[in-house]
């Protein structure tokens, strides 16, 4: 087990799932040596992580998006989506580690604190809480409800604290996401040894330290290449799925427990899909009436959440960021309304991006997918996605 103790959430508590080790990044250098003696007047001669480390309680906690309605608490005025225990002092040490060489107090960050997680400690009575915004590059530390620290924080710690979550069973902020599907399949004369070439080569070089889902498309005819002929399905942030909808009996092969994903360019089928245990990419054109095609969702029979179903908006000009961002905020409005704005939704081109930060920068924008593509050209946007989150 983890040594975590899910918290109170909208829906209701939640139970730890079991899962193997967390390892944390590695912090030899960089070390926070504010002394909380200095900041905050206390006799404690520790430095501010170790006071949270060596706390009575230890909290941590995921926040929820900005746009929430009514969310079940707020912290500091941030809606709090889920909160853990952390009773695990291993685990203590290995999140509070990897703060130790990503927080600088002497470094520039975003004047606008944008937490995606925190930790919320007690130690004989006093309450400390650390908000963290990775995006932002910024981190706040508060003491009995008072500022008393802004610093600036980078990217690296931020694996770590989404895979804890995902390791109670509990819902962290959306996980970023690249999609491509393989090109040149239907036009070579050996196509499955394209689509061994791709799974392999993008299971040799995925990096699980990257916070990133990464999920390969192919022609229904060849997905047995990938389940048969690579391990591409036994990395842990891999997937795997078709361009449209198999036969029935395509993923036999597939692992026990991973996920098949399936395109879909509207919503015939989709409930067939679902009741599969399989997960829908919906594409939704550019000229479509959002509120009209994404209504049928709100039917409880359709079986739609969060988990078994991401959105793929295209944009009619693929290179309008402002456009796009757009798209995506009236899709997440309309997905409020069904009760589904904690799907993913990515952007759906033919070419790859060169800069991913400002399509994902508002929020609504959780990745891309990118049509005809091959791994090595996708690995570059792989990694730049898994750090905008």
């Amino acid at each position: 087990m983890c040594g975590c103790k899910g918290g109170e959430e909208s829906d209701g508590d939640v139970e730890p799932k079991s899962s193997s080790t967390v390892q944390a990044t590695p912090t030899q250098q960089n070390e926070l040596t504010v002394q909380a003696e200095a900041i905050a007047g206390s006799n404690e001669s520790s430095t501010i992580l170790e006071v949270i480390e060596n706390s009575e309680g230890f909290t941590l906690i995921s926040f929820a998006d900005s746009s929430v309605a009514k969310p079940a608490e707020k912290i500091h005025g941030y809606p709090v989506s889920s909160k853990v225990e952390v009773d695990d002092q291993s685990l203590r040490e290995q999140l509070v580690g990897s703060l130790r060489s990503a927080l600088d107090v002497d470094a520039m960050y975003d004047s606008q604190l944008n937490p995606e997680f925190g930790i919320q400690s007690e130690h004989e009575g006093v309450v400390d809480e650390l908000l963290i915004g990775f995006s932002s590059g910024q981190a706040v530390w508060y003491r009995d409800g008072k500022k008393l620290l802004e610093t600036s924080i980078s990217l690296r710690p931020r694996a770590l604290f989404g895979k804890v979550f995902g390791m109670t069973g509990m819902p962290a902020a959306r996980r970023p996401l690249v999609v491509f599907s393989i090109a040149g399949v239907e036009t070579s004369d050996d196509p499955g040894q394209i689509v061994y070439d791709n799974a392999y080569g993008l299971e040799m070089q995925l990096d699980n330290e990257w916070y990133v889902d990464t999920v390969m498309l192919v022609v229904p005819e060849y997905v047995d290449v990938i389940a048969n002929r690579t391990g591409l399905l036994n990395e842990e942030a891999a997937f795997a799925g078709t361009t449209s909808v198999p036969k029935a009996g395509a993923f036999q092969e597939w692992p026990e427990g991973k996920i098949a994903w399936v395109e879909l360019d509207s919503l015939t089928g989709l409930a067939s899909i679902l009741k599969q245990r399989h997960h829908a990419i919906l594409r939704i054109n550019a000229s479509e009436d959002i509120s009209a095609y994404l209504s049928p969702l709100a039917k409880k029979d359709v079986g739609a959440n969060p988990e078994n179903m991401t959105f793929a908006i295209e944009v009619a000009d693929g290179t309008d960021v402002d456009a796009g961002q757009k798209r995506a905020n009236i899709v997440r409005q309309e997905l409020r309304k069904v009760g589904l704005e904690d799907c993913r939704i990515v952007v759906a081109t033919t070419e790859l991006v060169d800069d991913v930060f400002p399509w994902m920068e508002q929020g609504d924008i959780d990745g891309f997918y990118v049509a005809n593509a091959t791994f090595d050209s996708i690995l570059d946007t792989i990694a730049d996605v898994s750090f905008c989150r």
